[in-house]
């Protein structure tokens, strides 16, 4: 009884995805032109929307998250491309003191041209990355989110 058992836990954990060839082959692919205004799209909305003043975090939260990621992925493309992005995120930051204060996001007057820099080099990172490349940016991020989150705590 133990011996089927095992035999058969076994081979629940060890079974082969039949189509993993084709996620490999799309996941190194070029990004789809598609896919990438689609997400950039969304990043403008957000953009445009923390300028008007929006109380909804979910926008700010999009924002967010990319920097970070375009962040992971600039860090080995070029010390200008990161500068560009850590400048997007000392902005966001700057939105997000606003928000603490007013319960409203908004910008300083300076603080618009880093941000809609960081978007474009973002657009730029993400147009030229493979999907691996950013799903790999997207697991460094949220791994450094979750050991400053435990250094914090």
């Amino acid at each position: 009884m133990r011996t089927a058992h095992r035999t058969a836990s076994r081979a629940k954990r060890y079974q082969a995805n039949p189509t993993s060839w084709a996620t490999a082959i799309a996941a190194n692919q070029d990004q789809q032109p598609e896919h990438a205004t689609m997400i950039m799209n969304k990043i403008r909305v957000a953009f445009e929307l923390l300028k008007t003043g929006t109380t909804d975090s979910a926008y700010f939260d999009r924002l967010a998250s990319a920097f970070n990621v375009g962040l992971i992925r600039a860090a080995s493309i070029d010390p200008l491309v990161e500068h560009s992005m850590r400048a997007g995120i000392e902005a966001l930051q700057n939105c997000d003191a606003i928000w603490q204060r007013h319960k409203r996001y908004g910008f300083h007057g300076p603080d618009l041209e880093p941000v809609a820099d960081a978007i474009d080099v973002y657009e730029e990172i993400l147009r030229n990355s493979t999907p691996r490349m950013m799903e790999e940016a997207v697991n460094t991020a949220a791994r450094r989110m979750l050991q400053q989150a435990r250094v914090s705590a």
